[in-house]
């Protein structure tokens, strides 16, 4: 009989490969999914639209959370698991596959007519210029989108967006098992407050979106950011012992980054539009817009634990087996969670008001000049 210690690379082999391939058709259903909220559509009512509708779709597969969290119980049942998630995947491959067969673009080359395309540009007075076949090399158009003012901000506010995503997403369990004692918050409380966390992310998006219709998406994330950083005050200056209202906080930051982080798409459809029109482009450069969207995001995700995860050593977290944590370890736990949103907040509130995206009407762009 073999033992786990004997076939332990096999194991983490599995692991490797598994990340490996989910990360991959993760990346091409995002960047598919991006690219044709480019060019579906340039109306921002409809783009917002098409935002509502997605995360009504994600209502409908958040269950998907709490279904594992109760059939394995909570990764005790480690085969419950692995046949729940290969079921999850048969049905998501199917329903890709219908997507990309019925899905069309007016940029499909199988569709579109290559005739002269004229383009609105508001400077004052109505211009209308040919657009240019664009013989410039994946190089200079690389350049030019790295160059721009709007992405560099987005860029900063993407990164240190992702960076406190994935610390909420990695370190919620953990802080709610040390801070949060068990006769607060019971386990299949736990099992519930972890699950319906992404449904009432989804919910908040689909009501929210109204409000990015009527004041633009712009302000909606600004005013989240800013009321990221006065709640990180305010459960700062309740303390750690009120445990229902650190609770209620931790909700309420889940919820307000993954409502920003709906509205990153439109931003990046903005930066495309504009790229399209400054450089009178036949296509926006979805891909390019979006895929280093995603390289920006790699580091955030890889570096964002393994900084927390630091400073949590430092205080005894990699020496606890089973033991109860210590006081010290409690309050870094807590500080960490006040200030994330506290300094991170601050940071993207700042870059954020650097990113001056003009308004957009139907086909007409207004450019800065």
């Amino acid at each position: 009989m073999v033992t786990m210690g004997d076939n332990s690379w096999v194991v983490g082999l599995h692991l490797i490969v598994s990340l490996v391939s989910w990360d991959t058709v993760c990346t091409f259903m995002s960047l598919t999914m991006s690219a044709l909220f480019v060019e579906l559509s340039d109306k921002t009512e409809d783009r917002i639209l098409l935002t509502k509708y997605y995360h009504a779709a994600c209502i409908l597969g958040t269950p998907t959370v709490l279904l594992l969290e109760f059939t394995s119980d909570s990764l005790s049942n480690f085969k419950t698991f692995q046949i729940s998630t290969l079921l999850i995947a048969v049905c998501s491959g199917l329903l890709f596959l219908y997507a990309g067969i019925n899905i069309s673009s007016p940029y499909d080359p199988n569709t579109i007519k290559r005739t002269n395309s004229y383009i609105h540009v508001d400077q004052g007075n109505e211009i209308s210029e040919n657009i240019s076949e664009g013989n410039e090399s994946y190089c200079t158009q690389v350049c030019q989108y790295l160059s721009d003012a709007n992405f560099i901000a987005f860029a900063v506010t993407f990164f240190f967006h992702v960076f406190h995503k994935y610390f909420v997403n990695n370190f919620i369990g953990i802080v709610c098992d040390h801070l949060i004692p068990d006769d607060v918050f019971p386990k299949d409380a736990r099992k519930i407050f972890y699950g319906g966390i992404p449904l009432i992310s989804a919910i908040c998006v689909v009501f929210g979106a109204s409000f990015a219709t009527r004041y633009s998406y712009y302000k909606v994330v600004q005013s989240v950011y800013g009321s990221m950083v006065l709640a990180g005050f305010i459960m700062l200056y309740i303390g750690q012992e009120h445990t229902w209202c650190l609770i209620i906080f931790l909700m309420l930051d889940s919820c307000a980054i993954s409502v920003v982080y709906a509205f990153f798409g439109m931003a990046q459809a903005d930066l495309a539009d504009i790229n399209k029109t400054k450089y009178k482009r036949e296509r926006p450069l979805s891909s390019m817009v979006f895929g280093t969207s995603s390289l920006i995001a790699r580091p955030a995700i890889s570096l964002s634990p393994m900084f927390v995860a630091a400073i949590l050593d430092i205080y005894g977290y990699s020496q606890l087996k089973g033991t109860e944590s210590s006081l010290e370890l409690k309050h870094a736990m807590f500080m960490l969670v006040c200030c994330y949103p506290i300094i991170i907040g601050s940071i993207q509130f700042v870059s954020w008001s650097f990113f001056k995206i003009p308004c957009q009407s139907e086909n007409t762009i207004l450019i800065e000049t």
